[in-house]
């Protein structure tokens, strides 16, 4: 009956493995952003290395093999530890995804860390002082009065995401957004309900397992919003934009007519070519964040269109009376105290061209035309201005 548990337990430690190395290569920039899809190879990392530590610990608790004492000591420590990273990994990739200006901030980064730090030298002590947990002579554990801490700030990053999660898509005005978001919360309450059942369980944990599960609907989650989503910026993409346009073109009234702008960035090859590629992108990023911010505040949509083009859509209610130009000239606000705050090196400046959307026998293609050539007269009037200055 043990033998049959343990060879079970070794499959599932190999499946797990294999497919977790399979995902880790598949994630691309086309998948989700750089720095999301860094954090994400690293949780993966941490939860192979999880994954065999507790696979270790477990042959060693059903007396399966022998390890020296120092060395299962050591696996105690770094099953433990790599459990608690994959917490907190987790929870950076939720900022990283859900609130990445919030993420990048270093006192952000900081909190974070915390309790991982604190669960970092509390092991580290344990092998000194036994605090967390102790190893006798024949290699099994005992857990001392310190050891309520590791699992209890790891539970912290687990409820910190579900509640974020949770949030973020009741918030959300997009359904693949909305969906993205209760997955994650989702896999995060998987999680909590296999740590309560894992309580009740004797020298064997489900665990691995659990976490496995919520890498792998996190993974898919991400490879559905990549079809729809710009893995620089993190926004929509143009494919989405069209489908979006489509749908709403045939419901335009004059009661109630949608507005759609396109705009980019003045003299963004300037930017590429002086600063570099590495600078034009962080321009894209702080425009795209901008514009995210202000069709927030109008219940619309934005997405990059392509290059350093992007375009907005929003309905104008009769009661709102929202004037085009005054969210125009609030967008270009917003960038010029975005870029103070980032203090970048250049300007960022865009200019803008817009249509207003009534009559839906009109197709999706003439009201980006008619937006464009009014962003194409105000650029050529920018540049005018630029050059006679």
């Amino acid at each position: 009956m043990v033998q049959d548990l343990l060879n079970t337990h070794a499959i599932l430690h190999v499946f797990f493995t294999v497919f977790a190395v399979y995902i880790m290569l598949k994630l691309g920039s086309d998948i989700a952003r750089q720095r999301e899809t860094r954090v994400f190879r690293r949780l993966i990392t941490a939860f192979i290395v999880y994954l065999w530590m507790s696979g270790l610990w477990t042959l060693q608790e059903y007396d399966a093999m022998r390890l020296p004492h120092w060395l299962f000591s050591v696996i105690c420590l770094c099953s433990l530890g790599s459990l608690s990273a994959n917490g907190f990994l987790f929870f950076s990739f939720t900022m990283l995804h859900l609130a990445p200006e919030t993420a990048e901030k270093r006192w952000f980064r900081a909190v974070s860390l915390a309790p991982l730090a604190i669960i970092a030298v509390c092991l580290v002590a344990s092998l000194f002082n036994g605090m967390v947990f102790s190893t006798s002579p024949d290699n099994h554990v005992s857990f001392n009065w310190a050891y309520p801490v590791e699992p209890a700030l790891t539970a912290l990053y687990v409820l910190a995401i579900l509640v974020i999660s949770v949030v973020k898509a009741l918030k959300s005005s997009s359904p693949s957004q909305r969906r993205q978001d209760f997955t994650l919360a989702a896999s995060m309450l998987f999680i909590l309900l296999c740590v309560a059942i894992d309580a009740t369980l004797d020298k064997i944990t489900i665990l691995p397992m659990a976490v496995f599960a919520a890498i792998f609907f996190v993974f898919i989650s991400m490879q559905e919003s990549g079809i729809y989503s710009d893995a620089l910026t993190g926004m929509n993409n143009r494919r989405k934009a069209d489908e979006f346009l489509s749908a709403q073109v045939t419901s335009l009234s004059e009661a109630e007519p949608m507005y759609l702008y396109m705009m980019d960035i003045n003299s963004f090859k300037q930017i590429n070519d002086q600063y570099g590629h590495a600078e034009g992108d962080r321009a894209l990023v702080l425009l795209a964040n901008t514009l995210k911010r202000a069709v927030s505040c109008v219940d619309g949509f934005a997405a990059r269109y392509g290059g350093d083009e992007f375009i907005l859509m929003h309905h104008q209610k009769a009661r709102d009376g929202q004037d085009p130009e005054a969210l125009i000239s609030r967008i270009k606000a917003d960038l010029a105290d975005a870029c103070a705050r980032k203090r970048t090196a250049y300007e960022i400046s865009v200019s803008a061209g817009y249509a207003r959307c009534t009559n839906p026998k009109t197709s999706p293609e003439q009201y980006i035309r008619q937006a464009d050539e009014m962003l194409y007269t105000r650029k050529s009037a920018f540049h005018g201005q630029r050059k006679s200055a």
